[in-house]
């Protein structure tokens, strides 16, 4: 059976080390899901010849230490100028609750394959400590997301 988006999701999260940064500095409380025991598993892939990969999305949501969202803000917009020129990059953006200037950040990626956004999670990793230095909890574990077909153009 393939993974859910929730599975690859969280993997992904591993994978990026953000769970075991914040872990090591955390309060008694709960902790990160536990650690896969395997490397990133992916779907069943179909033939390129038959199907083209579709665009994935990844969602997380950030939690900022009092007093530090704008340095996480700062930090977000200068890995944006090297995320912005991957290949494969379709969007990179933050979004905060609406007309709040605290609480959480909801971080939303686009690219155009898995692969792409697996290339960009390689770089993202040296990166981890970076972030987590600035949140007050453990992310809410990511996920992965792809289209789903409405029988129009927007999943495509």
């Amino acid at each position: 059976m393939a993974p859910t988006a929730s599975t690859v999701g969280i993997r992904e999260f591993h994978a990026l080390g953000l769970c075991k940064a914040l872990d090591e500095k955390r309060q008694p409380g709960p902790a990160c899901s536990p650690a896969p025991r395997q490397g990133l598993r992916q779907a069943e892939q179909p033939d390129p010849e038959e199907q083209v990969m579709p665009e994935v999305v990844f969602v997380s949501t950030l939690e900022p230490k009092d007093g530090r969202r704008d340095e996480l803000v700062e930090l977000l917009a200068e890995l944006a100028k090297h995320i912005r020129d991957e290949p494969g990059y379709l969007q990179y953006s933050a979004y905060r609750p609406l007309g709040e200037d605290k609480g959480p950040l909801l971080v939303i990626q686009r690219y155009t394959s898995l692969e792409a956004y697996q290339e960009h999670s390689s770089w993202a990793r040296g990166q981890a400590a970076r972030i987590s230095e600035l949140l007050a909890t453990p992310p809410v574990p990511p996920v992965l997301f792809e289209p789903v077909p409405l029988g129009d153009d927007a999943a495509k």
